[in-house]
């Protein structure tokens, strides 16, 4: 792009959020050595927008489907395998041990584990249930005997990484309403007609 040549951009135009960032800062880079007052001032600004821009649509990023299906199936997968050693321990124990098996199957995973194949939203509620109805019903000993003392300290990694990655976690950030994004694009493209008029003020286009 030629530093001289502002024609498309002093009037607002319009363009995507990654498409505005980059034209910004492209415009920021191609204004190094720029000392005169009107532009530096029109730069300043704009390149304020380029910030607020990223900064919001930095905000909304979110993990794909993929990479929560990652986390997902570790946490299912642990609730799987406590449901399979106590059906396991149920199926050849007999008497008391039998019976503790068969009792904290209920209390523990009173529904089953079909939870684990819905939506990541019931995944995530129902073990957070769980976790709970573990710590009211004081399981946590029983579930160490039985199960083993490794279900719960993965279990609770795997479902606070979840948490987190579904943005409802201890550090979520609410996402940004898709009108901000669509404002500050605004704001940023004003920016640049801004400083496009600016330069065509003072670009000598004879030099």
């Amino acid at each position: 792009m030629s530093i001289s040549d502002f024609s498309h951009y002093v009037t607002p135009t319009r363009f995507s959020a990654a498409d505005g960032a980059v034209l910004g800062m492209q415009l920021i880079t191609a204004a190094a050595g720029i000392e005169a007052a009107r532009p530096r001032k029109a730069l300043e600004l704009m390149r304020g927008e380029v910030v607020r821009l990223q900064e919001i649509t930095r905000d909304r990023l979110r993990p794909s489907g993929s990479a929560l299906r990652g986390i997902a199936s570790r946490l299912g997968g642990g609730y799987v395998g406590a449901r399979m050693r106590l059906d396991g321990l149920i199926r050849i124990s007999s008497g008391d041990d039998q019976a503790r098996a068969a009792s904290l199957r209920v209390r523990l995973l009173p529904q089953g584990t079909k939870f684990v194949t819905g939506e990541f939203t019931e995944l995530y509620t129902t073990s957070d249930n769980l976790l709970r109805r573990i710590e009211e019903q004081e399981l946590e000993a029983e579930i160490d005997a039985l199960v083993g003392p490794t279900f719960l300290p993965f279990i609770r990694a795997q479902h606070a990484s979840f948490g987190e990655a579904l943005g409802v976690g201890e550090t979520a950030i609410a996402v940004p309403d898709s009108r901000a994004v669509s404002t500050q694009i605004t704001a940023l493209a004003e920016a640049i007609a801004a400083y496009g008029r600016a330069m065509v003020g003072w670009v000598d286009t004879e030099d």
